[in-house]
């Protein structure tokens, strides 16, 4: 058997096993994305209980078996449970783990992306402008997985996934706010993000982003977004 890892990890999604434990899909920062059996983590008096709920980011040794890693806690960093609060949170948080879920194999590794998830999850788990912190969540997180769009400002401005983000050859029209709102995004610190803007623009943003996402990574769809 391989030696264990000592790792930080974060919960991405759960899927119940049998009576008593689960399946989770997780992101860790040491060895990326892997599925985790979860035996007995149904049980209410389980230490695994709290370490298993979703948007969780905890400390662990992982021990990979023949089909999954085997979990022994640690201890839990953050467990984000103000994202299960409201349904706004749920949906968006959920947003974040499936498009890490949808963009890795097992075992891809990417440390920036791992810090990245877990500053974004603890700053919603915080704040009332969750929008805006998901969108710029996603426009940094194409941008560190190579596909950073182009946002220079011109007359007439489009937004094509063909041709790499703001064009003037047609695509979904946008105006000079919306390009310097999304410039403001990409280039501030999650934690520097205090502007405003229009909740539903901002949603509709977050939309045209994640068509970009998906075009560039081959991701058929993001079911959680059909839900907002």
């Amino acid at each position: 058997m391989k030696p264990a890892i000592t790792t930080e990890a974060v919960i991405l999604s759960e899927t119940k096993y049998s009576e008593s434990s689960k399946i989770l899909r997780a992101y860790t920062r040491e060895i990326g994305k892997v599925s985790i059996m979860a035996k007995g983590a149904l049980r209410p008096k389980s230490k695994l209980v709290t370490f298993s709920q979703p948007h969780c980011h905890f400390l662990c040794k992982l021990t990979q078996g023949k089909n999954f890693y085997y979990i022994e806690p640690i201890n839990i960093i953050d467990s984000n449970f103000s994202l299960r609060r409201e349904y706004n949170t749920i949906v968006l948080a959920g947003f974040i783990s499936e498009m890490v879920d949808k963009s890795f194999l097992e075992g891809e590794t990417n440390k920036t992306i791992f810090d990245l998830i877990v500053k974004t999850l603890k700053l919603m788990n915080q704040n009332k402008n969750v929008e805006a912190l998901v969108l710029a969540f996603s426009l940094k997180y194409i941008s560190y997985m190579g596909y950073r769009p182009n946002l220079k400002e011109v007359d007439e401005a489009y937004f094509s996934n063909h041709e790499g983000g703001v064009t003037n050859l047609g695509g979904v029209a946008l105006n000079i706010e919306d390009i310097y709102y999304l410039k403001k995004l990409l280039y501030t610190s999650l934690d520097e993000i205090v502007f405003e803007y229009d909740k539903s623009r901002t949603l509709f943003l977050l939309n045209l982003v994640a068509d970009y996402i998906k075009y560039n990574l081959e991701i058929h769809e993001f079911n959680s977004l059909k839900i907002l």
